[in-house]
């Protein structure tokens, strides 16, 4: 009966071994890395599409009456992304009154570019407003998503608003993005946008914020101890930041202009997202509202429009303290862009309109 030890040796005679080199050596780490990298993007495709059928399910397939105020916000929508990702969204009625929608995004910042799943529920306010108080973005490799700056995204997510523009067909959410039906010719994108203002890198802003504690008044202005104040929660909004209307005329170039609101996340200091601002035509009147009526937002007083006779221009960006957070630290605008949709106002009512109100009335 042949010993263990000649059986081994026997078969390691039929064993061709292979020479050992480093190149092959990391020939097969990198195969065995990219297989692997195969195999879990399958993996979170597969999760996707299941989970967005399991999604697409779940939402009821009656159809609701064209009178419905729903019936503007149904079916299926597609945006892109400020990061230069593809967003798809699908909105179904819930209930009596709710709806549901179920975003994809192909490649979510927030997921360090790996695809994300949102899914919220919510009601229509206003009758043009679909509002969903608490979404839930998930991402499909299942890491958890983390915002880029601000507050956690879960506070950036809340009440999450889509604004149903009936002229154009599209959703403009709260965010700025403008999404179009799918299948439907692609809504118009924004006139500009861009980054990072009056530096434009993390070094340009420690440099600058070294010239600040230096006295230079080339970078002092943008210290603002009021803004600071007010990214904490104490102080009043500071409509007369100088970053504010430093940014719009030098960058932007316009030459009248007005604050329409402004939203400001308060969380952690440092950072004011969302600062609205609305362009005026300059050397003009406002051909709707000649006089500033009382009953018109203190924004629109004397601002005429500059698309049309009731659409304005407006500029939404975001200002934060990249050096240092507090009232000592310099203030920059890390992202802005311009939109058409934000802000129309509405046609007064004609002497006869007015006459045969009052006379139904009477």
């Amino acid at each position: 009966m042949p010993s263990d030890r000649s059986l081994v040796e026997r078969e390691m005679q039929r064993v061709e071994l292979q020479p050992f080199t480093l190149e092959g050596f990391h020939r097969r780490r990198e195969q065995k890395q990219r297989n692997k990298r195969i195999r879990a993007g399958v993996l979170a495709l597969l999760v996707t599409v299941l989970g967005t059928g399991a999604l697409l399910r779940a939402f009821p397939s009656g159809v609701v009456p064209a009178d419905d105020p729903r019936s503007p916000f149904l079916g299926s929508w597609v945006a892109s992304d400020a990061d230069g990702s593809t967003q798809t969204m699908t909105v179904g009625v819930s209930g009596d009154d709710a709806v549901e929608i179920a975003a994809h995004d192909d490649a979510a910042s927030v997921c360090s570019g790996v695809p994300s799943t949102m899914v919220g529920t919510g009601r229509l306010e206003g009758g043009d407003e679909l509002v969903i108080g608490s979404p839930v973005l998930t991402c499909d490799d299942g890491s958890e998503p983390e915002a880029l700056s601000g507050p956690p995204l879960q506070d950036q997510l809340r009440d999450l608003t889509f604004v149903h523009d009936p002229e154009d067909d599209v959703l403009t959410d709260n965010f700025g993005t403008v999404w179009g039906r799918e299948g439907a010719e692609p809504a118009p994108d924004p006139v500009a946008s861009g980054g990072m203002w009056p530096q434009t890198g993390l070094e340009e802003v420690l440099e600058a914020q070294e010239l600040a504690d230096a006295g230079d008044p080339d970078y002092t202005w943008q210290v603002d101890p009021m803004l600071s104040s007010y990214a904490d929660g104490v102080g009043e909004t500071p409509l007369g930041a100088e970053i504010f209307e430093r940014f719009i005329r030098e960058e932007l170039g316009w030459e009248e202009f007005s604050n329409f609101a402004i939203r400001g996340y308060v969380e952690g200091g440092g950072h004011v997202g969302a600062v609205l601002y609305i362009r005026c035509a300059p050397g003009r009147t406002n051909p709707l509202y000649p006089k500033p009526y009382p009953e018109m937002p203190p924004a629109l007083r004397g601002c005429a429009p500059t698309i049309d006779d009731s659409r304005y221009e407006t500029v939404r960006f975001n200002v934060e303290q990249p050096a240092r957070i507090g009232p000592s630290g310099i203030w920059v605008v890390t992202g802005w862009k311009i939109d058409r949709r934000q802000v129309e106002q509405v046609m007064p009512p004609s002497n006869a309109e007015v006459t045969a109100f009052l006379r139904a009335f009477l």
